[in-house]
């Protein structure tokens, strides 16, 4: 009888720590919760951001391209002798058929 007096006493003794300490460790799990919910909402709003930015260069890219195919449209031949370039004759090549290097 007297262990379970003893028992009692102590959980008397000691329940508001243990109050305390158990409170202290959900209130520490509930900072952890909402710092890495925050993180987590900030790194998904970055992220959209990020996404946004990359919608709006591959954009400019493709208007780029639509311009560089437009160029690419405006030479021609008649265009390269109206800004002065001629025809060139035939091409000759010169070849060698030893090698270059001599024992």
């Amino acid at each position: 009888m007297t262990g379970i007096f003893f028992k009692k006493e102590i959980w008397k003794k000691y329940s508001q720590h243990l109050f305390l300490a158990f409170f202290l460790v959900v209130f520490v799990l509930g900072l952890f919760y909402v710092y890495f919910m925050n993180f987590a909402v900030l790194s998904m709003a970055e992220r959209n951001s990020n996404l946004k930015k990359i919608t709006e260069i591959k954009r400019d890219i493709q208007g780029l391209e639509t311009q560089y195919i437009k160029k690419l449209e405006e030479f021609d031949i008649a265009y390269a002798k109206s800004i002065g370039f001629v025809e060139s004759g035939p091409v000759g090549y010169i070849y060698r058929q030893k090698s270059v290097a001599i024992r």
